[in-house]
């Protein structure tokens, strides 16, 4: 990929002059324009490279040279660049993963973990690849999540609540004139369990 741009060092037109002797003993000056640049003249026409990166070319006419700059490609995810004066861009020798802190890691390390996920450089390079624990719903309203483990868990068996009295699954209790159980719901992360509560009369109608 190439961009066209001019250089900030001005490129002067040059014009030296020669003297043409005819054999009918006349003369004639002549004007041969060129380029310049970095004090090194060009002749028209001739194409130069001031350095690897950089490829130019004096106008038939002379005056100020057209040049090309190469954009060389970025490796985000390169370990070890090959450097080389003559070339122009570097070629990367060993890949790993770019992550979002900024560094790059070595292929098969594991560059950030805990708990709920670990985030690793795949052994192709590029992209980190993170794998995430996707913890369900806990079926319960007083759940902890105990040291080194990632998802809640229930140490007093699956339960719901009303009006802040906690109600075991699969038992029923009188909570302000009102018969009270668990029952289950479904959602998109799993079940969960939701307070039921009648009131008396209508459980005895029912049973």
């Amino acid at each position: 990929m190439f961009s066209y741009q001019h250089f900030v060092t001005p490129l002067v037109l040059i014009s030296i002059a020669s003297t043409m002797i005819y054999t009918d003993g006349s003369t004639e000056m002549v004007k041969a324009t060129t380029c310049q640049y970095r004090n090194v003249t060009y002749s028209a026409k001739q194409t130069f490279k001031p350095d690897p990166c950089t490829f130019c070319k004096c106008p038939r006419g002379g005056g100020e040279a057209r040049c090309a700059i190469m954009d060389c490609k970025w490796e985000p995810h390169c370990l070890q660049f090959a450097t080389d004066s003559g070339v122009c861009c570097p070629t990367c020798l060993q890949y790993g993963c770019l992550h979002s802190d900024g560094k790059v890691y070595e292929v098969g390390s594991v560059v950030s973990s805990s708990n709920c996920s670990k985030c690793y450089c795949p052994e192709s390079g590029g992209r980190t690849v993170c794998e995430v624990t996707q913890c369900p719903r806990p079926r319960c309203v007083d759940h902890v999540v105990r040291e080194g483990t990632c998802c809640p868990a229930c140490p007093n068996g699956h339960n719901c609540q009303y009006k802040g009295h906690i109600i075991p699954a699969n038992k029923i209790l009188d909570i302000d004139h009102r018969r009270c159980r668990c029952k289950r719901l479904r959602l998109a992360r799993g079940t969960s369990l939701f307070a039921s509560c009648r009131k008396k009369h209508y459980w005895r109608e029912k049973h």
